[in-house]
Order: structure tokens, then C-alpha cells, then sequence
């Protein structure tokens, strides 16, 4: 079997912890010896990582409920679109109501209804209690599914990792 560990040792970014990744401080070393010299020979750059084709656990996770996944994403699109039928409404009653009528094409109703109906139909998208597929039980079952993954994960995340030298 052939061993990858021996083949590409760990590099700084493999063998630093959470914090030292969200910061970049694992490249410090690096960033003060390039701040001296004028330029960096490629020879001292560290080598780049070895990916063993791990996968980020949001993707997994997206492929294992791509479904409820297509449904939160559909959802939020429709919700952004509703959210503006009040606001159109406001808009165009207000020309309709500036150019006294003349040369509109939609009767002021339709405005008036866009004004009413808008916020209503973003209650109905985000807050209908009831379990079909497109209402927000849905994502919120995969929220509380993420949730619970990710809480079962965390203790595990901070476990020291082996060092490899």
C-alpha cells in the first residue's frame, strides 16, 4: 500500500490548528521571510497541500438532501420576489396617481392589490405550518437535521489532531 505520508509530508497549513486556518497565521513565517529579501526564490516556498479528494461536509450534505436543499433555495427565490410586489405596487400607484391616469395601461386595482397581497404571500411562502413540501417545515427539518449533525460533529472537531513529524 502506498503511503502518502511519507511520500508528501504534512505541510504547516496540514498541521496547524482551526484558528491558525481562519487567520492565515500559518503563513507568518513565510510573509517575514519574503518581507526581507526583495525576492522570494521559489526553492523556500512551502510546498502546497496533498488533498486526498475529501469533500467539504456541506457539499455531502447538500448531496445527500438535494431535494430539501432545491426546495429552501426555490423557496428564498420566491420569498425575494413577493417581498418586492409591495413595494412595486407603492411605486407604480404613486405614478399612476402623479399623472392623474393618463396613458396608464393597468388599472390602479392592481396596485392596490400588489400592496395588499405582497406581505400575505410572503407569510404564506415562510409561515404555513402545515407539512408539504413547499412551506417552511421542510427547511426547517433540514435545519434542525444540520443542527443535529453538526453538534454530534463538534466534540469531534476538537480533538487533537495527530502531528506528524
Amino acid at each position: 500500500m502506498l503511503n502518502l505520508q511519507r511520500l508528501y509530508p504534512q505541510t504547516s497549513e496540514q498541521r496547524s490548528s482551526y484558528a491558525e486556518i481562519l487567520f492565515f497565521t500559518f503563513l507568518d513565517p513565510l510573509i517575514f521571510k519574503a518581507w526581507k529579501v526583495a525576492a522570494l526564490p521559489y526553492d523556500e516556498l512551502p510546498p502546497l497541500a496533498v488533498r486526498q479528494g475529501r469533500r467539504h461536509l456541506g457539499w455531502r450534505i447538500c448531496q445527500a438532501w438535494w431535494k430539501e436543499a432545491t426546495a429552501c433555495l426555490l423557496l428564498s427565490v420566491a420569498y425575494a420576489i413577493v417581498e418586492f410586489f409591495s413595494v412595486i405596487g407603492v411605486n407604480r400607484l404613486l405614478g399612476y396617481l402623479e399623472a392623474d391616469g393618463e396613458g396608464a395601461i393597468v388599472k390602479p386595482w392592481v396596485w392596490i392589490l400588489m400592496i395588499g397581497v405582497g406581505p400575505y404571500l410572503g407569510g404564506l411562502i415562510l409561515f404555513v405550518p402545515r407539512p408539504s413540501f413547499w412551506s417552511l417545515s421542510q427547511p426547517l427539518t433540514v435545519l434542525n437535521m444540520f443542527e443535529a449533525i453538526f453538534t454530534f460533529i463538534s466534540p469531534l472537531a476538537s480533538w487533537p489532531r495527530p502531528r506528524v513529524s
